[in-house]
């Protein structure tokens, strides 16, 4: 049976040459200080994020993006809002499509995002998002790329898993891998709604990624919440993971350095099923 489809006007980016949504567009363009700024901004993030000691361990390392073997199979990645410094600077031009509020705070880090290679689509996935949440459903049929959703955002509450990314993967038949990201006793933004981590310089960053769940296809409404409330449970167990090992400094059999962009993992990482048999050695 053929999916229902909707009208989206897209056009290719300047910076990226990827497929866009015309109010993402809409957005930038007016902001021609953003723009004149971009250049010197992503210097400076990619400066500072190269300074950062990042390992990470996955339940399965072929759920990597920028693994050889997942461009097979498309998926949602998902994390918290406050994260997102490290999921932008590793794993862009992996083919992910990433959604990003309309407030103009976002502004910033959608013209980062573009720089750095991920196509972008403007809205939520709560609070009247059902329009981006469209827009997601027809650029994933379109592009045939990831998609990655800050599913607490853009507004909060914190660490509370909104349900779009659950509708969408259960209209698309991808699945969600949730994600937890910590850093080492990070600056913390204490004004906004999500104290927004900013990682200190040469600090330590990981990632503890879990295994992707299945949402069944056209899911009820009670199962869906069903879903959102066990994403939820995960992704908050596994940025607990992540926050205590970044700042305790310890090293395990299963972790490796995270590279940045596509095909920047070694072939013979492990599972996260050894994740907790630490080795002798401490971080330094």
């Amino acid at each position: 049976m053929t999916r229902p489809r909707h009208t989206l006007r897209t056009f290719g980016h300047p910076f990226t040459g990827r497929v866009e949504n015309a109010h993402s567009a809409a957005l930038s363009s007016k902001g021609w200080l953003f723009q004149a700024l971009s250049l010197p901004f992503y210097g400076l993030f990619h400066v500072w994020m190269r300074t950062l000691d990042a390992r990470a361990v996955f339940y399965d390392p072929c759920l990597d993006p920028a693994y050889p073997e997942s461009g097979g199979k498309k998926r949602i990645y998902t994390f918290w809002h406050e994260a997102i410094a490290g999921p932008l600077y590793l794993r862009g031009r992996c083919g992910m499509t990433m959604l990003l509020s309309r407030h103009g705070d976002a502004e910033w880090v959608g013209l980062l995002a573009r720089r750095l290679g991920f196509g972008m689509v403007r809205g939520s996935t709560g609070h009247g998002g059902t329009h981006a949440v469209r827009e997601m459903f027809d650029l994933s049929l379109d592009q045939q790329e990831h998609l990655t959703i800050t599913v607490d955002g853009p507004r909060g509450p914190r660490y509370h898993f909104f349900k779009g990314a659950v509708y969408i993967a259960s209209r698309t038949g991808m699945s969600i891998v949730p994600m937890g990201w910590g850093y080492a006793y990070p600056w913390r933004i204490r004004r906004a709604w999500d104290r927004f981590a900013v990682p200190r310089p040469f600090s330590r960053l990981r990632a503890v990624v879990g295994p992707e769940i299945s949402i069944p296809v056209h899911v009820s409404r009670d199962k869906l919440e069903y879903f959102r409330c066990k994403l939820e449970t995960i992704q908050r167990q596994l940025t607990v993971l992540a926050e205590d090992w970044a700042e305790s400094g310890r090293r395990y059999d299963s972790e490796y350095t995270i590279g940045v962009g596509p095909n920047a993992v070694p072939r013979d990482i492990r599972s996260l099923h050894h994740f907790f048999v630490p080795t002798t050695s401490q971080d330094p």
